[in-house]
């Protein structure tokens, strides 16, 4: 199955404005999809059906939808998994949880395990999305393969995040070989540089140079290539913070760069 390229962010301003004409914008540069839409509707005063009708029109997918945390309710896991199933995506994920010690990340993992297995009676794939700090180590293992290894591989996955897998001092190729068919959605983003001494921390992350997706330092072609080895779906294009260009022509370039490695 050939690899799809997705957005998320980084036109948020541009959305709020103008809603339709810059989704139309987004696919005219030839993204396949917008992540998170579901949400954004609500963002831009459209329902869900009305953004998925746009949506449709533009022939632009989902990759995935947020999300639910750890204090989510019950009322509100069942609403991000109805928007999911209208918005027509087949991912649910969770964009943040905390890792400060090896029970917390028990305690995270059962919580996974049940909100993967309500979304699998749904017909949906549960992500967990990573930043830097699931590279920390409790016991000598990093607390993402705590997660993975403590969570079902038929109800929880990992939406890797691949710019803070490098920041957190891992190879994002080694990491999608290692959890193979368990990754369908990675956030592609790159980075200027990877700040000294932030690696498994939140030392680093304010001052983290973010920048056009294949104009750093992530290693994008050996992540392209596990991709297309292990099970990947959608390859979704972020960048946290605007570096040198604006978001409309930052889009563009990142789409264009990474288009030029997919083929």
């Amino acid at each position: 199955m050939a690899l799809k390229i997705g957005l998320i962010g980084i036109v948020g301003k541009e959305l709020g404005e103008d809603p339709w004409g810059t989704l139309q914008r987004v696919a005219e540069v030839g993204y396949e999809g917008i992540e998170g839409a579901a949400s954004m509707a609500s963002r831009v005063g459209r329902s869900v059906p009305e953004m998925k009708a746009k949506l449709d029109a533009l022939g632009l997918k989902v990759p995935a939808q947020g999300s639910v945390r750890l204090e989510s309710t019950d009322d509100e896991i069942a609403q991000t998994i109805a928007n999911a199933r209208a918005i027509g995506t087949s991912c649910v994920v969770q964009y943040w949880g905390p890792c400060e010690s090896e029970e917390q990340l028990l305690q995270e993992a059962e919580f996974l395990n049940r909100v993967g297995r309500r979304c699998a009676e749904a017909g949906l794939r549960f992500c967990y999305h990573n930043h830097n700090h699931e590279f920390a180590e409790f016991g000598g293992k990093r607390a993402v393969d705590i997660l993975m290894e403590n969570t079902d591989p038929d109800a929880v996955n990992l939406e890797l995040d691949v710019a803070w897998c490098t920041f957190g001092g891992v190879d994002p190729a080694t990491m999608i070989r290692k959890y193979a068919g368990r990754c369908p959605v990675l956030h592609i983003k790159d980075l200027a540089e990877v700040p000294p001494g932030g690696a498994t921390s939140n030392d680093g992350r304010k001052e983290t140079l973010f920048t056009e997706v294949g104009t750093g330092v992530v290693d994008l072609r050996g992540t392209v290539e596990a991709a297309r080895e292990c099970g990947v779906d959608w390859l979704v294009v972020e960048q946290d913070r605007m570096r040198d260009l604006p978001p409309m022509e930052s889009m563009k370039v990142s789409y264009d760069n990474l288009k030029a490695i997919v083929g």
